[in-house]
């Protein structure tokens, strides 16, 4: 619980973050191939075109282990108006009363699709949230949109509605 210092109450505030852990994988990954990228640049004498080239993949790898980064150092809040996705660069607050569309898609890695991850999407006209599977608590994230989505009505796709049914979470009927 959290003070509320404009009208003096007690707000349930929850806080998700990503753990680090989660995408060391992908950034040891991503510094392996650039510095394998720099040696050929600084220690192999390159064509001008081989270079241009590996100068674009550096900048490429370089984009996205500042994205790798920023995403461990997010952390998305929830209370009962609105939510909040921050990082050291970036700050998106969506109020729940202003989400147009909820999506949930499972991405697998097999044929079977028995291991996969999922990614939710809160979207309203001008913003979205993103928030990966790998989050710590995304049950938890589940279930506190399951229980909003009684009170604002939100309409779901075929593929939303049978990912939160696997997930578990029932999102038309509150009684079952």
């Amino acid at each position: 619980m959290e003070f509320n210092k404009r009208n003096n109450n007690e707000k349930k505030i929850k806080e998700f973050k990503y753990k680090f852990q989660s995408n060391l994988w992908d950034i040891a990954q991503t510094i392996l191939w650039l510095s394998i990228l720099l040696y050929f640049v600084f220690f192999i004498d390159l064509s001008n075109t081989l270079l241009y080239i590996a100068f674009f993949f550096i900048i490429l790898l370089l984009i996205y282990s500042t994205y790798l980064i920023l995403k461990s150092l997010s952390k998305i809040t929830f209370d009962e108006e609105e939510v909040i996705k921050s990082n050291p660069v970036i700050k998106t607050i969506l109020k729940w009363k202003d989400i147009s569309e909820i999506k949930l898609n499972y991405y697998s890695t097999r044929r079977d699709k028995e291991k996969g991850w999922m990614v939710l999407f809160l979207l309203n006209r001008q913003k979205k949230i993103v928030i990966h599977s790998s989050i710590s608590g995304f049950d938890e994230i589940l279930k506190q949109i399951g229980a909003k989505t009684y009170s604002n009505n939100y309409l779901f796709n075929f593929y939303t509605e049978n990912n939160f049914k696997a997930m578990g979470i029932n999102l038309y009927n509150k009684d079952k």
